[in-house]
């Protein structure tokens, strides 16, 4: 694997901006396309009515078709039964194993709603209040003092966190380099907000990772996060065949675990066991639809629809948080909202007929997910894909969706064109951004580093992140090559480890900024907009730190050189000012701007600046910008 490929993917924040919460490895739930504004120009009219698990696996075939998706499992609820369960494609390409019911996929940011139904398992079992302070729970629990507006950040809750409005955005390097879960929650205090309590949608695995702690802590004494979504929501409903993080997956059943992939090349898998309750579980299509069909009985009860028998782990008042929208969140509409856990998403917008689909996404590099339930229609969907960044999953979701509502009869919308239509308009940002980028670089009159490179080399604190520091040093390629800097630290280059200490080349790019890149004529030629870069800051003819931009909605984290004290000029890691809007419209802008790319296509922009330096054995690994 392209270390150095992998870390420029995973770390741009050009890339955060463009794909939300599909950015490098993480999980979260996909980019904003406003697809229903949009469905009333791709509706085909049905070819005659079709057995509906007919046209389930018809959609199925062609959705895996139109997005090169090795895999997809698929489970269908309609009306609290299962109608379909199976998949297509391949779970192993190379061993020619189908996808099938019981094909176990890492499910990603779809975990999180398992996280919520444990806290209001608390609620109920342990008096658990999910709007006192985290704090009240977790006395060491600290985020930096207040908020962008002043508020104390003492305030949030565990609904907060829940809801994704507690105003620190993602900040997923610092969450990801954790090698403990411990170590994860201990450097919150350090990271900057960047929109005031409760202000609009801002996703954060790491508030996510707080919150399972959080309600774990509620049940028996010690008991960790896995133990007791295991305890209190697995066992119940029967779901033998899930596991709460990959390394509890019994090597017995591993041949039952699907391959990830990304554009047809396996990718390696990544260990995100710290922050499981944000996006670890591991899970098949037949132990979800006993997930799926528990929200429809339990959503029933408060829709005057008939409760099929089955296991109620709430009661329904308590249920009802679940289907409550907390803070205002563009996925497939303006007007999404997040609840506890899901997002909730209205469908039909006829009065008489209204119906909500609450759903979630997922992406890890290998695996993109989608799972949704249509409470007042009694229909669930499951979809699971070993593709990295696939937009398949939301196709496949809102396609089986409009089955299940009878389109049928009327048409149903085609949703692989809109979101294409969305790719290409990224896609042309990005090229936008990297001529631009190109400009700045012709037109620097600082074509080489401002010092000898034997000035920039020392040891750089990460006292300001939380972090471990960062060593710079000399590196000589040999073979008469000239010298270059490299630098070593926690730099996420290895998804089995993404906490160990590596060391990465830098390249010079413009006055005294470098790229993570091979050095070369060809460094600043291929640079690519939003790539992460190294900025270093001097006075009086000495080098006092280093400026990386490793959450893109604050202000580059300052690295202070060890033995120099940093001029009072570098700034802090605070926030960049929110631009002043309602949350909705906050939201939407957020979301909407170039958002709606797949990994293929900032992937494909990378790739390109390393292409010369990968072995032809090497996958190209565009996934690795994942969500998620």
């Amino acid at each position: 694997m392209n270390r150095v490929l992998f870390f420029v993917l995973s770390l741009s924040p050009f890339a955060h901006a463009l794909l939300h919460e599909s950015t490098y490895f993480s999980f979260s739930p996909g980019p904003f396309v406003d697809v229903r504004s949009k469905a009333a120009d791709h509706v085909q009219k049905a070819s005659g009515l079709q057995n509906l698990s007919a046209s389930i696996i018809r959609l199925a075939e062609k959705v895996a078709q139109d997005w090169n998706v090795t895999g997809i499992g698929v489970g269908v609820v309609e009306n609290g039964t299962t109608i379909f369960a199976g998949g297509v494609g391949y779970a192993d390409k190379g061993a020619q194993k189908l996808v099938d019911g019981n094909t176990l996929f890492q499910i990603a940011s779809t975990s999180k709603a398992f996280t919520s139904m444990l806290a209001l398992i608390g609620m109920e079992k342990n008096k658990l209040d999910i709007d006192a302070p985290v704090t009240d729970i977790l006395p060491d629990w600290k985020l930096t003092p207040t908020d962008t507006a002043g508020t104390p950040t003492k305030l949030l809750t565990l609904r907060d966190l829940l809801s994704h409005r507690t105003g620190l955005p993602r900040h997923d390097v610092a969450g990801f380099s954790a090698p403990t879960r411990e170590d994860l929650l201990a450097r919150l205090k350090y990271q900057a907000m960047d929109k005031p309590i409760r202000y609009s949608g801002e996703y954060s695995n790491e508030m996510f990772t707080s919150a399972g702690v959080a309600a774990a802590a509620t049940f028996k004494h010690g008991q960790t996060w896995e133990e007791a979504i295991v305890d209190e929501v697995f066992k119940p409903l029967g779901m033998s065949s899930t596991y709460p993080n990959m390394s509890s997956v019994p090597q017995q059943v591993r041949t039952n675990l699907s391959k990830g992939y990304s554009a047809g090349n396996v990718v390696p898998g990544l260990d995100i066991d710290v922050s499981a309750p944000a996006g670890g579980i591991v899970s098949n299509v037949n132990d979800l639809l006993a997930w799926v069909k528990l929200h429809l009985r339990q959503s029933a009860q408060l829709v005057n629809r008939t409760v099929l028998p089955g296991p109620l782990l709430l009661k329904p008042a308590t249920y009802a948080n679940t289907l409550k929208g907390n803070t205002p969140f563009a996925m497939y509409t303006t007007s999404d909202e997040y609840t506890l856990g899901w997002w909730s998403s209205i469908v039909r917008q006829e009065e008489i007929e209204k119906e909500v689909l609450i759903f979630h996404g997922g992406n890890l590099p290998g695996f993109a997910t989608n799972i949704g339930f249509l409470p007042n229609a009694g229909h669930g969907v499951i979809v699971l894909t070993n593709e990295a960044n696939s937009f398949a999953r939301d196709v496949l979701l809102l396609g089986i969706v409009d089955l299940l509502l009878g389109c049928q009869a009327t048409g149903c919308v085609n949703y692989t064109p809109i979101y294409k239509d969305a790719a290409a308009a990224a896609a042309k940002a990005v090229e936008a951004a990297n001529q631009a980028l190109q400009q700045k670089i012709a037109n620097s009159k600082n074509k080489v580093p401002k010092f000898p490179l034997s000035t920039y080399v020392g040891d750089y604190l990460g006292v300001n992140y939380g972090m471990p520091g960062y060593t710079v040093n000399l590196k000589n390629a040999g073979s008469g090559a000239s010298e270059f800097l490299q630098i070593c630290g926690p730099l996420l280059a290895d998804p089995q480890k993404p906490w160990a200490t590596n060391c990465l080349p830098l390249c010079h790019l413009f006055n005294d900024t470098f790229s993570f890149a091979p050095p070369g004529p060809e460094c600043s030629k291929a640079a690519v907009a939003g790539a992460l870069t190294v900025t270093f800051e001097s006075s009086s003819g000495r080098v006092n730190a280093f400026l990386i931009p490793l959450e893109a909605a604050v202000a580059p984290i300052v690295f202070p050189k060890k033995g120099i004290n940093a001029p009072t000029s570098l700034p802090a890691p605070t926030a960049v000012a929110p631009t002043v809007a309602t949350p909705e419209k906050s939201n939407a802008l957020t979301y909407s701007v170039g958002s709606a790319v797949g990994g293929v296509v900032v992937g494909a922009a990378v790739t390109y600046l390393f292409m010369r330096s990968r072995k032809k054995s090497q996958p190209l690994l565009s996934d690795y910008h994942v969500m998620s």
